[in-house]
């Protein structure tokens, strides 16, 4: 009488339970372009009821200074923002300054307001984050 030599039969059926199929299809092409004019518009229409008021700049000064101790030219920025008066300094080498030509200079001044601007904005939507 060994494992293998006994036979078991089996006369009950486990009761069938109803399988729910569910069907994914993907999206087409139509579906698509649907669901990203809907998104288009809703961007839009809350954009639209957002109030954008107070945000001035004025009063842009440029001031370059040659430092001959660390051999290069200082380029000092002043201007108010939103009533707040911001300065902003950047510093570029004689070698790269004497190589600049006006539109170099004009993207180098760009960025640095630039920047100044987006770290006041930023700043401005994380505080009113925090503070919720």
């Amino acid at each position: 009488m060994g494992l293998l030599s006994t036979t078991h039969i089996q006369n009950e059926i486990a009761p069938a339970y109803p399988q729910e199929i569910h069907e994914h299809k993907a999206p087409t092409d139509e579906s698509v372009r649907l669901l990203s004019e809907m998104e288009e518009k809703a961007r839009e229409h809350v954009a639209f009821q957002i109030e954008v008021r107070d945000n001035e700049f004025s009063g842009c000064v440029t001031q370059f200074v040659v430092n001959q101790y660390a051999f290069v030219h200082d380029v000092y920025i002043k201007f108010t923002l939103n009533g707040k008066e911001r300065n902003v300094k950047r510093r570029c080498p004689f070698d790269t300054w004497t190589k600049m030509d006006p539109a170099g200079a004009r993207e180098m001044l760009g960025k640095a307001i630039a920047e100044a601007v987006t770290d006041e904005v930023l700043k401005t939507f994380f505080s009113s984050r925090l503070s919720k």
